[in-house]
């Protein structure tokens, strides 16, 4: 080993870079395991809200079908027309740009018995009516909650999964306008969840997301997680987050207006907190390292003018004097220090007085 590391300024530039070292190495565990995850729990957290955003804004989407039912289901007109007394009701109102205008794929109208007196199924771009193989109004009907509405205020509505396709149907009772009279009947409202509503939805809640009837959801395309949900291993309303391919993927189940599980509501954002916090992480730890070398820099320059050049300069006076070198005493240090080093350089030169 050479000479000069068993000197102290080795030594102790040894000490201090190891002290500076592990102060690193803690505070990049302490950033890695506390500061780094608490990114991650907002990002998740944030990815959970998506998904009650969601359910909001449908949810409101489906208020407003309810109040468009109720405009023609409490209304003298259509209760005349279930109880078989407005013949002209139909020409005058089911029409095809109502369809367009209230974006709606059917309109029923049930007895009391909720035998069907009437539908009419169409395209809600064009109006125009669908044949009975291209929109199953019988399907639909059955989905329903069974028995005649019981009152007034008894008004079903919800999500319905007909052959993979998503509905949000109301079924409102037909009541005169005062609703004095008990319910003649029920009208069905459908409207489709289609492109044009998703675009809305995502527009009100800033959210990528799709929904995908359970039926036809495709295997691969669902997480470990998703797949929990659907299995029943999750309750209905619970919300997963999951990472995939680089991004946060919130996954809940949505219930139908029969209250069983119809579709799956899949919201996915990039990871945009978490990366951010990575960023801030990395340049803390950067500072905190150019920190650490400026702070060894500033106290090796302390230790050598205030404790190891003394050490040195003491070192080599009492070895000039112990190899003989003066032919006289050698002169005293008179060091004018308080602390252990001006002790001992008095000490030092009060023995050489002693000697001489």
């Amino acid at each position: 080993m050479p000479r000069w590391l068993h000197s102290l300024g080795p030594k102790t530039l040894a000490i201090l870079f190891a002290v500076a070292a592990v102060n690193t190495a803690l505070s990049y565990f302490v950033l890695q395991s506390v500061v780094q995850p608490a990114f991650d729990s907002i990002e998740t957290g944030e990815a959970a809200h998506e998904i009650e955003r969601i359910r909001v804004a449908l949810g409101k989407e489906q208020g407003h079908l309810v109040a468009t039912s109720a405009d023609w289901a409490v209304w003298d007109d259509s209760y005349a027309f279930v109880q078989g007394r407005n013949a002209a009701y139909l020409d005058d109102n089911i029409l095809p740009s109502v369809f367009q205008n209230l974006n709606l794929s059917l309109i029923a109208f049930q007895d009391r018995e909720c035998g069907v007196l009437f539908s009419y199924a169409a395209d809600p771009a064009s109006g125009e009516r669908l044949p009975s193989e291209a929109f199953d109004v019988d399907a639909l009907l059955a989905a329903l909650p069974q028995g005649a509405p019981a009152g007034a205020a008894d008004v079903a509505a919800g999500l319905v999964d007909l052959h993979g396709r998503l509905l949000l149907v109301v079924r409102h009772p037909v009541v005169d306008t005062l609703a004095a009279q008990p319910p003649a009947g029920a009208l069905v409202m459908a409207r489709p969840v289609d492109a044009r509503l998703i675009a809305l939805l995502r527009d009100q809640t800033g959210a990528d997301f799709r929904l995908l009837p359970l039926p036809g959801a495709d295997a691969s395309a669902l997480t470990e997680a998703a797949q929990a949900l659907i299995d029943g291993r999750a309750g209905t309303d619970a919300v997963v987050v999951s990472a995939r391919d680089g991004v946060l993927v919130a996954e809940s189940l949505l219930a139908g207006i029969g209250g069983q599980p119809v579709a799956l509501m899949k919201a996915q954002r990039a990871r945009t907190i978490s990366a951010a916090g990575g960023e801030s992480v990395g340049l803390a730890i950067l500072l905190m390292a150019l920190s650490a070398v400026a702070q060894l820099a500033v106290a090796w320059f302390l230790l050598g003018r205030m404790v190891l050049r003394p050490i040195h300069r003491l070192t080599r006076h009492i070895k000039s004097a112990n190899d003989g070198r003066e032919t006289e005493p050698p002169a005293p240090l008179r060091w004018q220090r308080g602390d252990e080093l001006g002790m001992l350089a008095d000490t030092y030169d009060r023995l050489n007085a002693a000697l001489a």
